[in-house]
């Protein structure tokens, strides 16, 4: 895909062009938001093809409870955390040797307030507002994801589709060491994913268009060496993850999905001392996707954590996700 203003303008997009876009692919690369909230996925449809020219903004509201922070892979065992978080997201499209590669630069924003338990039984409490750690990232298409003019892309038959995802988080957020909780994690984050999807369906537009999608991603952290509390330097094993979707068009105007999300890993390490931290989780969930205008939509998530080890993720997350294409 090219940029807007290189390829097709949009102004002589097909008619139904928009209506195809904006309620397919409303979620258009919505793959990095998650990760800002940590045990949320990556979404469904975020890696569904759109047409040449396409680019799309999109705001984000979280509300979420339990021991998650908002840095990516930070579980505080034992806490009590409520997170108000909001990103801003932007997307666009690019040709690569008549593939689509999809870019993204995503900024949150928001407010962590809690209680921490510790080992003398006492609960401190803190919190930290202000902006979460910036994350930029590319999304490849290597099979099943042509270039596609708008025209193309309206009677492209999906089938089956395989992207190459890389994310780099940069330690922008707001930290102090000598803050219980934090915005930001202090280091910088590398994610690296292969997301899969099954299309069901004659086209984009079918009404009844049905996907079944599987990413396996693993995340890699860099170390914190200006770690909270008594520790210096703070070291976190990978973090492998699992994630699917079930989701199916009901008409033009509305889709649904299940989703799950399963993740391993991410032991931390204190000076070298090892903290027997281990993470294992289990998220299932529900989406909904409304179009409000042919190229606006508005789409509503709902996760549960419904089952993790004494050291994994105990998380509740409400979603909110409004995405313009222009």
């Amino acid at each position: 895909m090219v940029v807007r203003g290189i390829g097709q303008p949009m102004s002589r997009a097909p008619s139904g062009f928009f209506l195809a876009t904006g309620i397919a692919v409303a979620g258009l690369f919505a793959l990095a938001i998650e990760d800002e909230a940590d045990a949320q996925g990556d979404g469904p449809r975020a890696y569904q093809l759109v047409p040449d020219g396409t680019q799309s903004y999109s705001e984000f509201l979280f509300w979420m409870s339990g021991n998650n922070a908002p840095s990516q892979g930070t579980i505080i065992e034992g806490a009590d955390l409520n997170i108000m978080l909001g990103v801003s997201q932007y997307s666009t499209t690019v040709d690569i040797a008549g593939h689509q590669a999809g870019l993204l630069a995503v900024v949150p924003y928001g407010d962590v307030s809690g209680s921490l338990s510790t080992l003398h039984g006492r609960t401190p409490t803190g919190g930290d507002s202000g902006f979460g750690d910036t994350m930029f990232g590319v999304a490849f298409g290597m099979i099943g994801a042509p270039a596609l003019t708008p025209e193309q892309y309206m009677a492209y038959d999906p089938g089956f589709s395989m992207a190459a995802l890389a994310l780099v988080t940069a330690p922008t957020g707001s930290y102090s060491s000598n803050r219980v909780l934090n915005m930001g994690g202090n280091r910088w984050v590398f994610d690296l994913g292969l997301p899969m999807m099954y299309y069901a369906g004659k086209s984009f537009r079918d009404p009844h268009l049905t996907s079944f999608e599987l990413m396996p991603k693993v995340s890699f952290f860099t170390d914190n060496t200006d770690a909270p509390g008594f520790t210096d330097v703070l070291e976190q094993a990978p973090i492998y993850s699992l994630e699917g979707h079930v989701t199916r068009n009901f008409g033009t105007g509305f889709w649904a999905s299940l989703d799950a999300l399963y993740e391993y890993g991410g032991e931390t390490k204190s000076d070298g001392i090892s903290d027997n931290n281990l993470q294992q989780s289990l998220m299932l969930g529900a989406s909904a996707s409304f179009g409000l205008t042919p190229a606006a939509t508005l789409k509503f998530t709902y996760g549960r954590v419904i089952w993790d080890n004494a050291t994994g993720s105990d998380e509740t997350m409400v979603r909110a996700q409004f995405t313009a294409l222009f």
